[in-house]
């Protein structure tokens, strides 16, 4: 049976830091989850943070801004979750890495499994060997940003924001964050040092682009970025995923691009080194609420 306890939460998290990815971390869930809206649920060793939020007053369990797969966690060799399902919403979706067992125990609790796919550079790699395989239009352009652009190390979330708008206007869709709550989840990612905020500037000060990272110990994440598209691009966004491929590469970490559904993206990625890997959405819902909630 899963019990709401966030000291054992916190005690697993710290024995088995090697293994729980860094979404799952409290100090990650605190800042992203609206000030600690978050369940910390455990049984023996699993562990499973719920965020459960609503829409027009009912409830239902989704993921975090920003935290791209969740799911329950255990450790190796760790007995299995059983019983019922922790919570009781109308529509719940759940995104989580291959794995036999929690599929299998999502598919039993009445789930609808789908996979999908993001972008992958496994550790170890070499950085040389990934530019000596790169595509010519993808050298060039980085060959171009690293002379023309300035990178700096930000202290807050400010131009991050105003790109990640400007992006998101491009293509006529609202921001999803407030420049509060990234200004939070940046300040978490930093204090806990995990994460780095990096900005691509011309010899003007004229920012070009802004990607945010955060890692744990085996992995380094791109979580989000964008560009001006008033400014003549010279490589910003593609030299932004290389300082982050780099930082991975010298800490012997994977590097994790991100989701690839849209081709244009998905190709950049794979240009840069990235392979398809699978994960898999659950969701579960009433018939009635779905139109609602999809």
């Amino acid at each position: 049976m899963w019990t709401k306890n966030l000291t054992a939460y916190k005690r697993i998290c710290q024995e088995y830091q090697d293994q729980v990815p860094v979404f799952f971390q409290p100090w990650w869930l605190d800042a992203v989850c609206s000030n600690g809206q978050w369940k910390p649920l455990v049984q023996g060793n699993s562990i499973w943070p719920v965020y459960c939020t609503q829409k027009w007053g009912i409830p239902y369990v989704t993921l975090p801004p920003l935290t791209p797969r969740l799911g329950w966690f255990s450790p190796a060799l760790s007995p299995l979750p059983t019983g019922k399902m922790p919570f009781f919403a109308p529509y719940s979706v759940q995104h989580f890495a291959p794995n036999a067992a929690q599929e299998a125990w999502f598919e039993q609790k009445r789930h609808r499994i789908t996979k999908r796919q993001y972008y992958l550079l496994k550790a170890p790699f070499d950085r040389e060997v990934i530019w000596e395989q790169m595509n010519t239009m993808s050298k060039r352009q980085i060959r171009k940003g690293l002379e023309g652009l300035q990178f700096k190390e930000e202290s807050d979330a400010k131009n991050l924001h105003s790109m990640m708008c400007r992006s998101l206007q491009r293509r006529s869709v609202e921001p999803c964050l407030s420049a509060h709550a990234l200004e939070q989840i940046v300040r978490a990612a930093l204090c806990a040092n995990s994460g780095l905020v990096l900005s691509a500037c011309d010899e003007q000060g004229k920012v070009h682009a802004s990607a945010f990272f955060i890692w744990d110990r085996s992995c380094v994440y791109f979580i989000c970025g964008g560009f001006d598209e008033r400014i003549k691009q010279i490589g910003a966004s593609r030299c932004l995923l290389w300082k982050g491929l780099s930082l991975a590469a010298h800490s012997h970490k994977s590097f994790e691009f991100g989701g690839g559904s849209d081709a244009g993206v998905g190709a950049v990625y794979a240009a840069l080194g990235g392979v398809r890997q699978p994960y898999y959405r659950a969701v579960r819902y009433w018939p009635f609420f779905l139109k609602y909630f999809t």
